[in-house]
């Protein structure tokens, strides 16, 4: 299959710097996730990649070979546009004909390719019809065929799901991962939604600020995050970072900040104090989201967020004062800069689901 390396890559508009010296390796068949807050540059890598921008400086790399020079269409990738660009004028057969029409194939070698990819996206059915008669999914499925079906050494996604409502994407998502699976084509995915990326990626990459911050699994960039940015940029509800002296103190960190995710915090515990650490506030909201609740605290002026299991709900309260406790293993450290330094106790640490620790 194909591997992508970028190397140096950097983009400059007049005195503002787009992408800086990014270096990263997209091996074959990965699932490779760019993710970020919006004008983070993660668009822009990917439009690089397809040469429809050209860096200042830096190499395209693929399997080995310089890309640079060559046009989007001499660079033997597709791309997955987030408003999917389909013709309206066009059916979905057409619309899936399209590059292999422009690429001169002939005739019944287009109607067995379009047939191929149709049938393993199930939309035989819709060949006929106009991208106004079809559903979002459905115009989703014929922009992926659109893509596979000249069957690309990269498969390239922007924000392809931004589009869908939320139980539409849910079932996309599954989807992909089964497109990825079965086809194996090294696929590029850009997007804001840590969820997506989570779910998605064999490997992420997180990006600020037209930066590459880390690189890694996505169990890896959630579980030991290089800094506070990324920790609270991953996973849902995202990690609260405290930096009041007084809770510093109080857990027993001497400077920087503390991470907590909600879901490391409990409303009760038998062995208070030991390996816990204690947190005490007011709480001043709950929103409850059916069997679990994310509830707010103030503590030392700052925010506190956490999740409470429906068989807890009688232990909080709005306007009440409410101690909470943290395993110190699972108190992140960071120091004045934001960098990660470890965990309040250095040891292995329980994990539980993607988005508990």
């Amino acid at each position: 299959m194909t591997e992508l390396r970028l190397e140096n890559i950097n983009l400059k508009i007049g005195n503002r710097n787009i992408i800086e010296d990014l270096n990263l390796k997209i091996e074959s068949k990965d699932f490779f996730v760019f993710l970020g807050p919006s004008g983070c540059g993660k668009t822009t890598t990917l439009r690089i990649i397809a040469g429809l921008v050209q860096q200042t400086s830096g190499d395209v790399i693929v399997d080995g070979k310089v890309i640079n020079d060559l046009s989007p269409s001499k660079r033997e990738l597709s791309l997955v546009f987030q408003d999917y660009a389909l013709y309206p004028h066009k059916t979905v057969f057409e619309n899936i004909a399209f590059p292999l029409r422009i690429a001169r194939k002939d005739r019944q070698h287009i109607i067995d390719k379009v047939k191929e990819v149709s049938s393993f996206l199930a939309i035989e059915h819709i060949l006929g019809k106009k991208p106004s008669n079809i559903s979002g999914g459905e115009r989703q499925r014929v922009a992926i065929a659109r893509a596979l079906v000249k069957n690309p050494k990269l498969l390239l996604m922007d924000e392809p799901l931004s589009n869908l409502d939320a139980k539409l994407r849910d079932t996309v998502r599954f989807e992909l991962k089964k497109i990825h699976n079965e086809t194996g084509i090294t696929t590029v995915y850009v997007t804001h939604d840590q969820l997506e990326a989570m779910t998605l990626g064999t490997k992420i990459a997180v990006m600020n600020g037209g930066k590459l911050i880390q690189t890694g699994t996505p169990m890896n960039v959630f579980e030991e995050p290089v800094n506070s940015f990324v920790a609270s940029f991953i996973g849902s509800p995202p990690m609260n970072i405290l930096s009041a002296p007084e809770t510093l103190k109080e857990v027993g960190a001497k400077s920087g900040s503390i991470g907590v995710r909600p879901r490391a915090v409990a409303v009760n515990h038998d062995a208070k104090g030991g390996e816990f650490v204690e947190l005490t506030g007011r709480i001043e909201g709950i929103n409850l989201l059916g069997n679990e609740a994310l509830v707010l605290m103030r503590i030392n002026g700052e925010s506190l967020y956490f999740s409470v299991r429906r068989e807890h709900f009688d232990q909080i309260s709005e306007g009440k004062m409410k101690t909470v406790y943290v395993e110190k293993n699972r108190v992140y450290l960071f120091d004045e800069n934001g960098q990660a330094s470890g965990r309040l106790k250095a040891e292995d640490y329980a994990k539980t689901e993607i988005f508990g620790n």
